[in-house]
């Protein structure tokens, strides 16, 4: 399986001087470099089909662009961050060994001479400081989901264990259909289990709704009262069965005691 780029490579990222292609995004552009990305996944090394690369461009000409229209810059920031450095946020993960078996020589030249640079962080080393501030639950699902695409296992592991962690009581019924919509079981799962042991806050959210229609976000306006009604029902029946169930553990413990 491909191997993560060089430690002092990630670790001087982002220098878009050097980058060979631009992603097009929902709301904004980000660069990055070809050789990074296919050392990372194998979805990006079939991708950009090494052994047929175009001959070097001129000095003005563009780079290529891949559309990516259903990812945000902020999520996308952060899968970049991870074909970098191995980790979403935090300290760059000790790689290990190098990507230079998978390349010919000139790409190993660009490997080599990416990881001598001494640039300052540019736009897109920005854009990922920014995206740690803004990983919402929103886009840590749309992660996930970018995730599986380019099949990145650990960024998916990491990306969901991230969604635990923002989540919240009014992204619950919103971030269920997105996932449903995209046929992510695992997400669904994941969001729903966290709705189960926090359903105190999300029965309050959702009854407020009932309550109240204009207070409805608008990815969720589509449900009727009926709907809405028998999710809160299924959400405190599977409540009721977890408390049930711990119930049961603690007794059983207390037997053993």
């Amino acid at each position: 399986s491909p191997r993560p780029p060089p430690l002092g490579l990630a670790q001087r990222a982002y220098a878009e001087a050097e980058a060979d292609i631009v992603f097009e995004l929902r709301d904004g552009t980000l660069r990055a470099h070809r050789c990074l990305l296919a050392a990372r996944s194998e979805y990006f090394r079939r991708m950009f089909r090494w052994g047929e690369r175009p001959a070097a461009r001129a000095g003005c000409e563009p780079l290529p662009v891949v559309r990516v229209a259903d990812a945000g810059v902020v999520a996308f920031s952060v899968l970049l961050r991870f074909a970098y450095c191995g980790c979403m946020f935090g300290n760059v993960h000790p790689c290990g060994g190098t990507v230079a078996h998978a390349f010919g020589d000139a790409d190993r030249a660009r490997l080599n001479a990416l990881t001598n640079r001494t640039d300052a962080p540019t736009k897109t080393g920005e854009a990922v400081a920014e995206a740690e501030r803004e990983l919402d639950a929103a886009a840590a699902l749309e992660l996930c989901l970018l995730a599986h695409r380019y099949l990145l296992p650990e960024l998916s592991r990491q990306a969901t264990s991230a969604l635990k962690d923002v989540l919240r009581a009014t992204d619950v019924v919103p971030l269920l259909l997105r996932a449903q919509q995209e046929g992510a079981e695992d997400e669904l799962q994941v969001i729903f289990e966290w709705a189960v042991h926090n359903y105190e806050q999300v029965a309050a959210t959702l009854e407020q709704w009932l309550a109240a229609r204009s207070l409805v976000p608008p990815p969720v306006r589509a449900l009727g009262e009926a709907e809405l009604s028998a999710f809160l029902a299924q959400l405190r029946t599977s409540s009721c069965r977890e408390t049930q169930e711990r119930a049961l553990l603690v007794r059983a413990r207390e037997r053993r005691d």
